[in-house]
């Protein structure tokens, strides 16, 4: 089965950028320890997220929709309470659990693939 690499951009309240970056740089010595591997078990290979000014940038390279990846993540305990602590944080409410249609960038551009004669969306 292919990898597909998705990339989300989420604005945050500007009020919340630290809180935001303090969740993950320090997830693994608080209760969320548990969401970097229910992200994995919930089919995401590799989930990497980044900050630009008030914008969550997040890549994710799964072999899934990412929508069954986020309804998988959805029935974890470790997504449920992280949810709790960070959506409120995010300038339009935003759900990582498959209760809204995940909004991703439109890839435009792979060197790559195209290199190799061909482009997909992924």
């Amino acid at each position: 089965m292919a990898k597909k690499r998705y990339v989300m951009v989420n604005e945050l309240k500007p009020e919340h950028v630290e809180d935001y970056k303090r969740l993950h740089k320090t997830c693994l010595e608080t209760q969320f320890k548990g969401q970097p591997q229910a992200m994995r078990d919930s089919g995401a290979i590799e989930t990497l997220v980044y900050i630009y000014k008030n914008f969550s940038i997040v890549y994710i390279e799964t072999e899934l929709e990412l929508d069954e990846v986020f309804e998988r993540l959805g029935k974890t305990h470790s997504n449920q309470i992280w949810q709790d602590e960070a959506n409120p944080w995010f300038a339009v409410p935003t759900t990582f659990d498959g209760a809204q249609e995940a909004q991703y960038l439109e890839k435009i551009f792979d060197s790559t693939q195209m290199i190799n004669g061909e482009f997909n969306e992924f």
